[in-house]
């Protein structure tokens, strides 16, 4: 209970224990059901010493981890400069990077991966529509193009072709995406 009441909180104690013990279970049933994920957390949490810090290079997969260094299917990397290891007060070793010593562990490579690979996979998409239409913005996962009015339907079609074909470096990777098309950009959607 000492470790609750050391967490800002404005409810009371009771309740933040309620509330801590219903996180509590639905963190474990989530882990429970989604076995694959919280395997790919511990792998990736185990190469951040292994790969990462000693540098011994392994391949998962798609990805290749090395010093300081994840390279993605579409050959760029993910860069962890200075990355370091500190023990906690119960001996775990917490990791660190960057000159604002951002933390790392499984959870946040695995996300730093996803992010990554759809960020490549989107781009890839645009420079795809960028040689018949203007993309003019993003906004996360979507992007906005000006086409001629007259061409509306055909080019939100040829769009989302666009958006949806195989890069080249991950054949077979299944995709999918919607489209909208309006003349004012929050009418699209």
């Amino acid at each position: 209970m000492e470790m609750l009441a050391n967490i800002p909180h404005t409810c009371t104690d009771k309740e933040l224990l309620v509330h801590s013990l219903a996180a509590k279970k639905i963190i474990d049933i989530y882990r429970s059901k989604a076995q694959p994920v919280v395997s790919l957390w511990d792998l990736c949490g185990g190469l951040i010493k292994h790969s990462l810090v000693d540098g011994n290079e392994y391949t998962y997969k798609c990805l290749t981890f090395s010093k300081e260094s994840i390279r993605l299917p579409s050959g760029l990397s993910l860069r962890y400069p200075n990355l370091t290891g500190t023990a906690d007060e119960k001996g775990r070793v917490q990791w660190h990077y960057g000159a604002d010593k951002k933390k790392l562990y499984g959870g946040k490579v695995v996300e730093n991966i996803v992010q990554a690979v759809a960020r490549c996979v989107m781009t890839d998409g645009m420079l795809r529509i960028q040689k018949r239409y203007s993309c003019v913005l993003t906004v996360h996962d979507e992007v906005v193009c000006l086409v001629p009015e007259n061409e509306a339907k055909e080019a939100e079609a040829w769009v989302l072709e666009q958006m949806v074909a195989d890069p080249p470096y991950m054949k077979g990777i299944p995709l999918d995406a919607e489209t909208g098309c309006n003349k004012r950009y929050g009418e699209a959607k």
